[in-house]
């Protein structure tokens, strides 16, 4: 697949999944996928952990409130271990947003769906749960959750961003538009 039609063909699925096995050298490739991306002053702070533990996923999507995830057969925790740059901030949500982008794309490319959650986990001590069962030291945050697999539903049509106008412009805000 080339990468623009990987671009346009990512969505985010909130379905359930097929029982079909993501194989772990697939999730390499996506983890690879995430690695690659560029960081904040190279601190490469987004770390990552795998799973394809169906038990854990199920606990995972008890605790989040999120009952089709626990059909998924693998997922991808994207864990931050923020780090001051040069600077003296931090650009961790950065670093993990492009590391993100990079997998989500692969996983398009791979022909499996998912869907970036990241506000439920981060409720009503729903992180701290989670972090438990994945045994994070104490300097290292659960960011982001990816379940994914094979959609059992994939829409046929799904929500698409706007589209020009109203969205970009040439040198200043307003003025000209990209169409």
């Amino acid at each position: 697949m080339e990468l623009s039609q990987a671009i346009n063909k990512r969505y985010s699925y909130r379905g359930k999944f097929t029982d079909a096995i993501v194989p772990r050298c697939d999730l390499v490739k996506i983890v690879k996928a995430g690695l690659a991306a560029p960081s904040g002053c190279n601190r490469q702070t987004p770390q990552f952990i795998a799973l394809d533990d169906k038990n854990l996923i199920a606990e995972f999507a008890k605790i989040i409130g999120l009952p089709k995830t626990a059909t998924a057969t693998a997922a991808i925790c994207v864990v931050s271990c923020p780090k001051p740059a040069v600077d003296g901030k931090s650009y961790a949500a950065q670093d993990y947003a492009a590391a993100i982008e990079n997998m989500l794309l692969t996983i398009v490319d791979l022909g499996y769906a998912t869907c970036w959650i990241e506000g439920q986990i981060h409720a009503d001590g729903v992180n701290e749960k989670l972090e438990a069962l994945l045994n994070l030291p104490q300097n290292v945050n659960l960011a982001v959750y990816l379940p994914l697999g094979v959609a059992e539903e994939p829409q046929a049509n799904p929500v698409k961003s706007k589209i020009l106008p109203n969205r970009g412009w040439f040198n200043k805000y307003g003025e000209e538009e990209i169409k």
